[in-house]
């Protein structure tokens, strides 16, 4: 689902990230909703950062941020980016985008 989620919204997901997106999935949750926060390696890529919370506060933001760019700064130190982006950009067209 969350899959799904992601690749259907993927041109609203890269005009809003870093960004907190709700879905609704019932049972997992008090409220029925989890918060998916979002964070792309660049405008250009598909290659994201995914962080999954039941909260969805300005400094939880911050610290997803922090985190993610952590993240991608390692990635880029391993030169793995480019793979991963061509992955993820192929999993997106399986998926059916």
């Amino acid at each position: 689902m969350i899959l799904n989620y992601l690749n259907a919204n993927q041109a609203k997901i890269k005009l809003q990230a870093p960004c907190f997106e709700q879905l609704c999935l019932p049972g997992l949750t008090e409220e029925f909703r989890l918060n998916l926060f979002i964070n792309l390696h660049d405008t250009s890529s598909n290659l994201k950062v995914l962080f999954i919370s039941d909260e969805n506060t300005d400094e939880l933001k911050e610290e997803f941020v922090n985190m993610s760019q952590a993240i991608f700064m390692e990635l880029n130190k391993a030169e793995i980016t480019d793979i991963l982006n061509v992955c993820e950009k192929k999993m997106s067209e399986k998926l059916g985008n």
